[in-house]
C-alpha cells in the first residue's frame, strides 16, 4: 500500500508543478523614438544616458571606440506540463 500512496504523492507533485509560470525581464524598457534623436559623431555618451539610461552592457574597442548595447526583453515562461496535459 506504501508504494501506490508514494507513487500517487510523486505524481500529484509532478503534475502540480506543471501549473507553474515564471514572470522575467532582462535589461531596462526604454523608449525606441529617442533613436531617431541620436546623431553620429554628434551626440554625446551624456545625451545617450539622458535618452536611454545607462547601456546593458558597455565593450571597449578601441582606445576611442565603445560599443554600448541596449536591449530589453520580457514576458512569462510556463513549464512544458502544461502544455502536455491541457
Amino acid at each position: 500500500m506504501r508504494p501506490v500512496i508514494l507513487s500517487s504523492i510523486i505524481i500529484l507533485i509532478l503534475l502540480m508543478s506543471g501549473c507553474a509560470s515564471t514572470s522575467y525581464s532582462v535589461g531596462k524598457s526604454f523608449s525606441s523614438d529617442n533613436v531617431s534623436k541620436i546623431e553620429k559623431e554628434k551626440t554625446t555618451s551624456t545625451e545617450l544616458v539622458k535618452l536611454f539610461g545607462q547601456p546593458f552592457s558597455k565593450t571597449v574597442i578601441s582606445a576611442t571606440e565603445q560599443k554600448w548595447i541596449y536591449m530589453h526583453s520580457s514576458g512569462t515562461s510556463s513549464s512544458i506540463h502544461k502544455y502536455i496535459y491541457k
